[in-house]
Formats: structure tokens, C-alpha cells, sequence
């Protein structure tokens, strides 16, 4: 808990996840139809999306950089976790890249956003398993 590393790690998730659950959540509302909701600021959600995506991505890098002097092991799921985390963002960008087929494109942002919440969750078990309680 107490290196930089940390709040790096938990701002960047956030940033990750929000962004691409925001895009997620505007094209289900699309894709529906609801009423008051139109295409009429959408490119603009979006491109916030977007950078909020991208910087909670360098965040998370920057993150993995920064290590504890000691750190337990990952375990078995350390290499499983940028895997998922990686293939979300891969999945997301072919998801913009999908532009022309909504539906398509939602169950492209469905599979990030599970890849992202798996990869998010591996990293929590890493995170508290390499906690080391000293005292009582």
C-alpha cells in the first residue's frame, strides 16, 4: 500500500474502466433508441472516452514501473493478467474501428469490458496476496 505504485494503479483503473463503460452505456442507448437520447453530443462522449482510456492505460504502465522494494509472488495468474488487460484494449480499438455495424461494435465493447473487469480482478488477488500484515 505504501509505494506510488499504488494510487498510479487505482486511478488508472478507474480512468480505464469508466472510459470504456461510458462508450458501452452510450451505444446500448443508441442501439435502443431511448428517447431524448440522440446522436447529438456522442462524438463528444466519446472522444472524453477515449482519453480517458488512453491515459488510464499509461497510467497502469506507469504503474508497472513503479515496484516495491519487495513484492510477494504473482502467482500463476501474472502473465494471465496483461493478457486480458491487453486484449481488452485491442478489442476496444477494433471496437472504434467497427463504427459501421452497432451491433457488432457493442459486442465488441462487451468482450473488452469483460477481458478489462477479468484483467482488473487478477490484479486485485496480485495487489492483496503481495500484502504482507505486520503486528496484530
Amino acid at each position: 500500500w505504501n509505494h506510488a505504485g499504488t494510487p498510479l494503479t487505482f486511478v488508472g483503473s478507474v480512468l480505464l474502466l469508466g472510459g470504456l463503460l461510458c462508450t458501452l452505456v452510450l451505444k446500448i442507448l443508441t442501439l435502443l433508441q431511448v428517447v431524448g437520447h440522440d446522436a447529438m453530443g456522442q462524438i463528444e462522449y466519446r472522444s472524453v472516452a477515449l482519453i480517458a482510456v488512453l491515459v488510464g492505460l499509461i497510467l497502469k504502465m506507469v504503474a508497472a514501473g513503479v515496484k516495491p522494494s519487495v513484492v510477494a509472488s504473482a502467482g500463476p495468474y501474472k502473465a494471465l493478467q496483461p493478457v486480458m488487460q491487453g486484449g481488452g484494449i485491442a478489442l476496444w480499438m477494433a471496437s472504434i474501428l467497427a463504427g459501421g455495424n452497432p451491433i457488432f461494435q457493442s459486442f465488441l465493447l462487451c468482450l473488452a469490458a469483460v477481458c478489462l473487469v477479468s484483467g482488473e480482478i487478477i490484479n486485485r488477488i496480485q495487489f492483496y496476496s503481495a500484502y504482507k500484515r505486520v503486528g496484530l
